[in-house]
């Protein structure tokens, strides 16, 4: 018994018409189930102008470089209006992807695994020389971080890491003495939630906003405390060393 074709559906023929001009035919037809000749004779039925190939150009190379590992690949392939298949391939074209795979992650995944703002990163490349290398494409440079130089860097600086914010084995290899710093930093983060501020909390949220920059948020997600806490904790901090000063 032959099996019936099933017919296309308006929902399928949307995603035709939106998805022509940004992507191939076998793109189109992996993600639909069909065949990619099915999806060519569609084509013809809906009078619609098949997919040529988009050379890149330099604008968007560009941009490319610029955004690679700032943002999520999604959001970098919807303003260039290309899939993401598309971009890993520019990506090896261009070397950024082998250079990537052989010195490490970018600012922005080793953010996104710490959860902290990508500037933080940067800050403690600069500030606290969290070791990276600089990779080059195209005549541009980006950094990349070599994820057991990491380890051994956060070790010497677990004051500015919220380890129990890190979900276990995102930064492979991960060392034996983390998880130990990830349990601690659970247990102690929600206690301190409700407490009164101590003279050694005052003296390290001090230490940490002026003499190594941290933001109100980082210093609340270090020390279990709202971003508003420290604030104004900070300002009461501050009031109370001016009244001891006058």
């Amino acid at each position: 018994m032959t099996q019936q074709r099933k017919r296309w559906t308006e929902k399928e023929d949307q995603f035709l018409r939106d998805s022509v001009k940004i992507k191939s035919v076998k793109e189109i037809a992996a993600e639909l189930c069909k065949s990619a000749n099915s999806v060519y004779k569609r084509i013809k039925v809906l009078n619609l102008k098949e997919p040529a190939y988009r050379k890149w150009t330099a604008e968007e190379d560009e941009y490319l470089i610029n955004t690679y590992g700032k943002y999520e690949l999604e959001r970098i392939a919807k303003y260039l209006e290309r899939n993401k298949d598309s971009l890993m391939r520019r990506l090896h074209r261009l070397g950024m992807a082998k250079a990537k795979e052989c010195l490490g992650i970018t600012a922005y995944e080793l953010a996104a695994a710490l959860k902290v703002d990508v500037g933080s990163v940067y800050r403690w490349m600069k500030d606290r020389d969290l070791p990276f290398k600089t990779a080059y494409a195209k005549e541009r440079t980006f950094s990349l971080i070599d994820i057991q130089e990491f380890w051994a860097w956060a070790e010497e600086n677990k004051c500015i890491i919220n380890f129990s914010r890190i979900e276990k084995h995102s930064l492979v290899p991960e060392p034996a003495w983390v998880d130990k710093q990830r349990k601690s930093d659970f247990h102690n983060r929600p206690l301190k939630e409700r407490q009164k501020w101590t003279e050694d909390e005052d003296e390290r949220i001090w230490h940490l906003f002026y003499a190594h920059g941290m933001t109100h948020n980082e210093i609340g997600a270090l020390m279990g405390r709202s971003a508003r806490a420290v604030q104004n904790r900070l300002i009461r901090v501050r009031l109370n060393r001016q009244e001891t000063i006058s």
